[in-house]
This record gives C-alpha cells, sequence and structure tokens, in this order.
C-alpha cells in the first residue's frame, strides 16, 4: 500500500507526516535532515506519493532526490491547485500553511458553515473560508513569543521572559504583569475575533493549531475544535487533489 508523505521543510525544523487511507499514521521533526536519513524513515519512497514545501533552500538536494525516486511527486507553491477557490489578491504571498489550514477547515468544518482557522505559533494567524466564496483571507498578529521579545527590546527595563505563563488577570510584580498582559492579552483577541466573525457568520466553524494552541485550546474548547495537526491534514488534501487530477 502506498503512502502520502508531507514534508513541511522550514528555516530551523522539517515536519515529516505519513498518511495512509486519509489518516495521518506517523510524524515526527528532524534538523537539517540528509536525504538517507528521510529515505529511511519512508522505508520505501519508490512506493510513496510526497508532497514538500519549503522556505529554505536546504531542502533542494532532497527534492531533487525525491523527483527521481517517488511514486509521485509534487512541490507546493503558489500556483499548485488546490481543493478550494482562493480569492487573495497577492495569492504569491500566501503562506502555504495558511492555505493548508484552510483547506483542511474546508473538509472539516460543519456541514455548510463557513470556517475560521486560529493557527497560535511564531505569528497569530487568522484566515476564514467562507461556505461558498471560499478562502478570502484573513489577519496577521505577533505570536506569544514575538509579544515578550517586543517587550523587552522595546524598553529599556522589561526582561526577556523565557517562558509563557498563565497567570491570574492581575500581575503582582512585574513578571507576572507580563506574563498577564502577553497571554491574557492574547487570548482576549482570539476571543475577540471569534466573536467578530460569528457576529457576522453566525454558522461557522472554528479550529485552532499551532505550537502554542494548548495554551488557549482550555478556555476555548467551548468554542473551537483544537486540531494540531490541521496544516499537515491541509497538506495532504492538496496530495491527495493533485494525485487525482
Amino acid at each position: 500500500m502506498s503512502a502520502n508523505i508531507i514534508i513541511d521543510w522550514g528555516n530551523t525544523l522539517v515536519k515529516l507526516a505519513r498518511f495512509e487511507q486519509g489518516e495521518l499514521i506517523e510524524h515526527l521533526q528532524l534538523t537539517a535532515p540528509r536525504y538517507d536519513e528521510i529515505s529511511t524513515w519512508m522505508g520505501h519512497p519508490s512506493e510513496c506519493k510526497v508532497l514538500i514545501c519549503s522556505v529554505s533552500s536546504n531542502s533542494n538536494e532532497v527534492e531533487k532526490q525525491l523527483q527521481r525516486e517517488a511514486l509521485f511527486f509534487l512541490k507546493l507553491t503558489h500556483q499548485t491547485p488546490v481543493p478550494l477557490e482562493v480569492c487573495y489578491h497577492t495569492p504569491e504571498t500566501l503562506g502555504y500553511d495558511r492555505l493548508a489550514n484552510a483547506v483542511a477547515a474546508r473538509r472539516l468544518r460543519e456541514p455548510g458553515h463557513h470556517a475560521l482557522t486560529i493557527d497560535a505559533g511564531t505569528c497569530l494567524k487568522f484566515d476564514f473560508v467562507h461556505a461558498e466564496k471560499g478562502y478570502v483571507g484573513g489577519a496577521i498578529s505577533p505570536g506569544l513569543r514575538m509579544r515578550y521579545r517586543a517587550l523587552h527590546e522595546q524598553t529599556d527595563a522589561l526582561p526577556l521572559l523565557a517562558e509563557a505563563q498563565r497567570v491570574a488577570l492581575f500581575g503582582q510584580s512585574t513578571h507576572e504583569s507580563m506574563h498577564s498582559g502577553v497571554v491574557n492579552g492574547m487570548l482576549a483577541e482570539i476571543r475577540e475575533i471569534i466573536r467578530q466573525y460569528r457576529a457576522e457568520f453566525p454558522e461557522c466553524s472554528v479550529f485552532l493549531t499551532g505550537g502554542d494552541a494548548s495554551f488557549f485550546e482550555e478556555e476555548l474548547k467551548n468554542h473551537i475544535f483544537a486540531h494540531p495537526f490541521l496544516t499537515r491534514i491541509g497538506l495532504n488534501d492538496i496530495l491527495e487533489f493533485n494525485q487525482n487530477r
């Protein structure tokens, strides 16, 4: 049985995922892997269908090898066909993670609903899929660690806090006040954006993903679907769509 392999090649980490019959079977993260490491993990590249998306030239050699050896190979670009209409003025600048999240949400949403994805990673990203119009855009703001760095780098007195912490609404020390401002402030932003979307689009499925999603999942659980692998699911949907064209 052939497997679908997703390779999400970032500047720091390379995220791998294996799908079989539409189900996520295995995933892992590597740092600057060589082709032999990836091919060993894949098992038999000649039996695998592969999608790679990359923001780093370090992936070039692996891409060349996979083009030769994989059963099917696809490099994701802004020109790659996707299974939804993209109504975005600058598709060449649209991050593949935002696009993949929208693709996954379109399939996973409740029937007939609009969909909003919230990706709490390096940046906090909101992306909206209209039930009839498809992907129409969203918003980007600073993520947790970016907010902590801004407090430190843009002031003379505030320290750089190493780890985010959930604290009370009112901090009783400078550290606690910073944690409250960053974490509670970001939570308030997410809640308000959800409220605004649902005020305009009452039937709207909301999905939360990203490395910092766990910080907010408990507080938002009555309003959202938490999906840690939403991006990889969307990338697999794009791979499946292109295999069948």
